[in-house]
């Protein structure tokens, strides 16, 4: 890897640093250097086996689909539950930040890492119409996935499924 910047954090240690720019390829990163002491003896250092892991690709949603807890999960009315699932491509880092009709749902993990559901119960403050959603979501190493944003046509649903409150 080039673009190696390099310290001395006294005459036994060194630190090297490199800036990920998003265009060195996906996966682990091996490092080679060559450590020169004072009487000018070398010493290669290969480690192609490094525990340094570089990740661009953004994660992506494999599944989004809504539904409602109404008897008909096509159609939700106050007290009714619709819940958002998704399954991820990769571990995330953290629980999406999932909205339903513009609220704050509340999000399950089920304990993979990629496979959450977010809820929301309607009460008579939500407005009626084609129910919308939103998600935010990164991977384990806090690259962002491209926001999903569904209007409430299905669009962004892998099932092009879609509720509508009532």
């Amino acid at each position: 890897m080039s673009g190696l910047t390099t310290g001395s954090t006294s005459k036994t240690n060194w630190n090297f640093s490199h800036a990920v720019d998003g265009t060195e390829a996906d996966g682990y990163v091996p490092y080679y250097y060559t450590a020169v002491d004072l009487a000018g003896n070398e010493t290669d250092v290969n480690n192609p086996g490094s525990s340094i892991r570089i990740d661009n690709t953004k994660p992506l949603l494999n599944t989004v689909e809504i539904i409602s807890g109404n008897l008909n999960p096509l159609y939700a009315k106050i007290g009714d539950a619709v819940t958002v699932s998704i399954v991820a491509s990769e571990p995330l880092r953290v629980d999406p930040v999932i909205t339903i009709q513009g609220r704050t749902a509340t999000v399950t993990a089920a304990g993979d890492d990629i496979t959450f559901t977010a809820s929301h119960t309607f009460d008579n403050t939500d407005s009626e119409g084609s129910i919308a959603f939103q998600i935010d979501f990164e991977n384990s190493f806090g690259l962002a996935g491209d926001r999903i944003t569904d209007d409430g046509s299905g669009s962004s649903a892998t099932n092009n499924s879609t509720v509508i409150f009532d």
